[in-house]
């Protein structure tokens, strides 16, 4: 009896240790992002925040806790960006532009023009060149780029009439980011630059404050743009980035094998996002014109057009604010990978 008493004693023990183990992480991640809180099936940042977690929780064997934040509970892209730099915040994804305002070289990702798609962008964010640049941001601001990837090209819309060639967007005034590149692209078209907060955005355009915004077709359908916007052109200027950024102090004192499982859970997690984020480009027109949009396809001579306009207006700027070497070997990365294809 006192031998089934001691084993008896002796599992509980066990089983309370191993609760109280899971109960009490080395590690709690914050993480943090924009995107309302919808099923991973239909929201790419989603998809890859629940794998992030779920992997990194199950591999740590609860060494890491992940706890998430959406709908911008952590704040705006710069307040984030600024709680990773400080500690506040541990995690979060995040736009590339916003970066612009702590860390300037980031305005290198905001030139138009220069890419064909968003897997060669996405190539060149994950290449050499990008890891380059990652490392580099890191020394400058304490944040580790996890991950970093095109999100989608994105394309013009308005509520005042159909765009075919960059004369048409004369006198329409847009929302953009608070980016002096992207201020100075849409003034290459004769039009009036807004920069307003992603979640004022929609009001801003319901309300006629700005006719028309640009943003990737994962967005204009996440943003509901389709409900308050007529027309979309589909000009690709530029590929809007998304980086998945870490408090690079918090990263530093995990031991080596907790640092692994943190980059193996980001590279799983962008792996399971790309396949929704391109199921909802691909499906994404079909859908917006379902919903009521005029989308328009460029031919090739009217997409240069717009390419052109854009990138020789904030070519010069770039090169001015950023240097020519940052420039040149960003464009040289670009043709290198489009060479290999």
């Amino acid at each position: 009896m006192k031998k089934i008493v001691a084993i008896l004693l002796c599992a509980f023990l066990t089983c309370a240790m191993g609760t109280a183990a899971l109960a009490a992480p080395e590690f709690t991640i914050r993480m943090g992002y924009i995107s309302p809180e919808l099923t991973p099936d239909v929201n790419n940042e989603t998809m890859y925040a629940y794998t992030f977690r779920d992997y990194v929780q199950e591999k740590s064997e609860g060494r890491i806790a992940v706890e998430i934040y959406p709908a911008g509970q952590l704040g705006k892209f710069p307040e984030m960006i600024e709680g990773c730099m400080s500690g506040t915040v541990d995690m979060a994804i995040v736009n590339v532009i916003p970066v612009n305002s702590f860390y300037k070289p980031s305005m290198i990702f905001g030139l138009p023009g220069v890419f064909t798609d968003m897997d060669e962008c996405t190539k060149v964010l994950q290449g050499e060149w990008g890891q380059a640049f990652n490392e580099s941001m890191r020394q400058a601001l304490g944040i580790r780029v996890l991950n970093h990837w095109s999100s989608g090209m994105r394309n013009f819309t308005n509520s005042v009439r159909e765009l075919r060639v960059p004369s048409d967007a004369k006198g329409l005034t847009f929302r953009v980011m608070e980016s002096p590149v992207s201020i100075k692209m849409v003034e290459a078209l004769g039009a009036k630059a807004v920069p307003i907060a992603s979640s004022e955005m929609y009001v801003a355009m319901q309300n006629h404050v700005v006719d028309g915004q640009e943003n990737p077709i994962s967005s204009i359908i996440q943003d509901l743009t389709y409900e308050v916007q007529k027309y979309c052109i589909l000009d690709g200027h530029f590929t809007s980035s998304m980086m998945l950024i870490m408090n690079d102090a918090l990263f530093q004192r995990m031991s080596p094998d907790l640092q692994q499982i943190i980059l193996d859970g980001s590279a799983k997690g962008y792996e399971e996002a790309s396949v929704v984020l391109k199921r909802i480009e691909a499906d994404g027109i079909k859908l917006l014109e379902e919903k009521g949009m005029q989308v328009y396809q460029p031919t090739d001579e009217e997409k240069s057009q717009w390419h052109s306009v854009m990138f020789e207006a904030t070519n010069a700027y770039i090169r001015e604010t950023l240097g020519d070497e940052l420039v040149d070997g960003f464009l040289a990365a670009i043709e290198t990978v489009r060479n290999a294809k």
